[in-house]
């Protein structure tokens, strides 16, 4: 998947680091994103939350 803006990596469920990728501080939790996506700079951030309202992502 590519994310127009965005220079950061990006993994989708499936993928190598997608497991590591989603897993947060609060291991309690099992998150499972539609996307990760590791932002490498501020404009990474704008990116993807405008490419998550595109397609209707929480």
């Amino acid at each position: 998947m590519r994310i127009h803006g965005f220079s950061g990596l990006v993994h989708l469920p499936g993928d190598e680091a997608y497991d590591s990728g989603r897993r947060g501080w609060n291991l309690a939790a099992d998150p499972r994103p539609a996307v990760v996506a590791e932002a490498a700079s501020a404009a990474d951030v704008r990116a993807a939350v405008l490419a998550a309202r595109e397609h209707g992502l929480p």
